[in-house]
């Protein structure tokens, strides 16, 4: 069992480390005050009731409508999701020849049984919420002793406030690795703090002699301090033309004080403070650094946005009550009634018909209310909600076409592709978890040191016991039953690098996964005696792992040995590898039948689109001969016309002459020899 605990420390050293204490939290108070408050102030701004109203706006309204139209969380919580389904994840590697894939899969087992038990995933997105939020989160690695055995258990705890953490503000590298302190005060109650530690202090006096305050006393409880401290020693290394150069090495220590002194210490395990900071937008303007999350560059538009709905709500309810135009000394006596007319419902409104002088006030005129107000106000928020959806990086995917014939996975991509705009949070929080990990892998080895019995976890979230121990000369224990000799690591053999992984959830795996492996049974049915088990174990329906432990006696007793268990016989090895090779095959040929499928269904499309292009054209000449002929039609029936009224009027001037001519013989006229055609 490791014991990490120093003898304790001369009076004069402890009052040292507290007097640096005061000094790295009145550092951190002096750069950071005007971050806090910025960070505080976007906070409330998007959780507390009413925060995206100022005092003053609100006041200025008095009883007029202050609606706050939330727009904010979507994005978030978009984020938080993006963040979900594809969350960073450690992986162990293997980095010299006293580490192997098998043991470092059992060092990243042990890392996801940590964080199953810490149930690490709230620590995570606590400190990714208040990152987009406020621009910073915190999450923080400790140890607790097991309730029944003698050893000690690693967790990943969340920490709800982060404006209270003064982390060192002198950090540069992205991850703040660099860290040199920081503190975490926590409130005890009274009985809690002397159960462990006696009386508490009750004197600010040396808090004051020691130059500085961290407000030690909050009402009705006993402030105490995590300390993590950071000091740096040089050792010497030569180099090969016999010359040294000095090697920085870093150690943590920890304390535990109230006002007065130091109650607790330990030295911590490797380089790095076990606080994690959970970076938003870093940016350095003048020497100063600034932090900030979604939020700060959206409130602007999201107050825009409450105006205006409660400008034209307010329009909207008093469209029915339009401004009176009328003389004031007629309601001057019932003015209490009059100021109410908008908020209350009286069923009628009293007036003085008459002035002082017995004359009769003129008629009281209705100006309705002006809607071109309301419908600006309508258009201005519809800007202001595309400028929120700007400053958020948050482009809504829902909102695009989405066709028939796109997959899941192609619907999830354009998902993916609305999420970009804030995938620099997601690399943030991958640079912590990769810190945490660094962690993890340098405290397992000590705190893990006792053999004890653990169900780590693996990939797929299955479970399977293994038997750890830290060796150092130790003779390896007697593994119990059910337990192979492989099964029990000592984790103390070899070295591992740690990297971080980003992808698809498990969830999204099986479903691709699912996905292919149908498509190659579809194509080559009888690969079902060899992968049949595969398939089976990757479905989620009730019963489907019993099918594939079904399955799996099935098999040739070679395949059925899991990996580790005994080396594969050649003969197996060859029928696996011709295997592949025909599945590899298959797959070529699928791709080729997809493909040419392809090619089909777009020269049908081609074919499509000409015959519609003919029918348009048939459709064009048709509608032009229409024209023309009742065109022909038209000219035949104007021509037919005018030939009949020409006909009439010759008929009408040879009556009229015939008519002259019997005129003129009845007066004895002589008679002309008419020639009638």
């Amino acid at each position: 069992m490791a014991d990490p605990d120093p003898p304790p420390a001369a009076a004069s050293s402890d009052e040292a480390i507290l007097r640096q204490l005061h000094a790295d939290y009145t550092l951190w108070k002096t750069v950071e005050s005007d971050l806090i408050a910025r960070m505080l102030a976007d906070w409330k701004f998007c959780d507390e009731d009413g925060g995206q109203w100022s005092a003053t706006a609100r006041a200025d309204r008095g009883d007029r409508p202050t609606l706050q139209i939330d727009r904010l969380s979507g994005p978030i919580r978009q984020t938080l999701n993006q963040i979900r389904e594809a969350r960073p994840a450690t992986q162990v590697h293997p980095v010299d020849n006293g580490a192997d894939p098998e043991k470092a899969e059992v060092r990243q087992g042990v890392f996801r049984r940590i964080e199953t038990d810490s149930f690490a995933d709230v620590a995570y997105l606590t400190a990714a919420e208040h990152q987009l939020k406020m621009g910073r989160g915190f999450w923080h690695v400790r140890t607790e002793w097991d309730e029944e055995q003698p050893y000690q258990h690693i967790r990943i705890e969340p920490i709800d406030n982060p404006l209270a953490v003064a982390y060192d503000p002198r950090c540069r590298l992205p991850d703040y690795s660099d860290g040199r302190f920081a503190i975490l005060p926590v409130d005890l109650e009274p009985e809690d703090y002397r159960a462990r530690f006696g009386e508490a202090p009750s004197s600010q006096e040396i808090v004051r002699d020691l130059g500085g305050s961290l407000d030690w006393f909050p009402r009705n409880k006993i402030r105490i301090a995590e300390y993590y401290q950071v000091t740096v020693t040089y050792d010497a290394i030569p180099r090969p033309d016999g010359t040294t150069t000095k090697r920085p090495v870093r150690h943590v220590r920890w304390y535990l004080v109230n006002a007065e002194t130091i109650l607790e210490r330990r030295e911590i395990i490797g380089p790095y403070l076990p606080v994690i900071p959970v970076l938003g937008e870093r940016s350095v303007i003048d020497g100063r650094v600034d932090l900030k999350g979604i939020v700060r560059r959206s409130r602007d538009p999201q107050r825009m946005i409450n105006h205006h709905r409660s400008g034209a709500t307010e329009i909207l309810a008093l469209g029915s009550k339009g401004a009176p135009v009328i003389a004031a000394d007629a309601i001057a006596a019932y003015k209490a009634i009059w100021d109410t007319r908008n908020t209350r419902n009286w069923s009628y409104l009293p007036v003085d018909p008459f002035s002082p002088s017995g004359q009769p006030y003129p008629e009281a005129k209705m100006l309705a209310n002006d809607m071109a107000a309301l419908h600006s106000y309508v258009l201005l928020s519809q800007h202001f909600e595309n400028d929120l959806r700007a400053t958020t990086g948050f482009f809504d995917a829902q909102g695009q076409e989405l066709r028939p014939e796109q997959s899941g996975k192609a619907m999830a991509f354009r998902a993916g592709q609305a999420a970009q705009g804030n995938s620099h949070f997601l690399d943030n929080l991958g640079r912590a978890i990769r810190l945490t990990g660094l962690i993890l892998n340098r405290w397992i080895p000590v705190y893990y040191d006792t053999p004890r019995q653990l169900q780590i976890v693996g990939k797929d979230n299955q479970t399977r016991p293994v038997m750890v121990y830290a060796g150092a000369g130790m003779k390896p224990p007697v593994p119990p039953t059910g337990l192979a000799p492989a099964d029990v690591v000592d984790l103390t053999v070899g070295r591992y690098d740690i990297t971080v992984s980003m992808g698809p959830s498990l969830q999204t795996q099986r479903q691709d996964m699912q996905e292919q492996m149908a498509k190659v049974l579809q194509s080559a049915p009888q690969l079902l005696g060899i992968i049949g088990d595969l398939y089976f174990e990757a479905q989620d329906w009730p019963e489907a792992r019993a099918i594939a432990a079904r399955l799996k006696k099935m098999l040739p007793p070679p395949l059925q040995e899991a990996p580790g268990q005994g080396p594969v016989p050649p003969q197996v090895q060859q029928q696996l590898q011709m295997m592949g090779q025909q599945l590899t095959v298959l797959t070529q040929k699928l791709q080729e039948a997809q493909q040419a499928l392809q090619a089909d269904q777009a020269k049908h499309q081609a074919q499509v689109a000409m015959k519609q292009a003919e029918l348009a054209q048939a459709q064009q000449l048709a509608q032009q001969d229409a024209q023309v002929e009742l065109e022909k039609a038209r000219m035949a029936a104007d021509t037919k016309l005018a030939i009949a009224q020409i006909e009439a009027q010759t008929r009408r001037d040879l009556a009229l002459l015939e008519a002259t001519v019997d005129l003129q013989t009845s007066a004895g006229e002589p008679q002309t020899d008419l020639v009638r055609p």
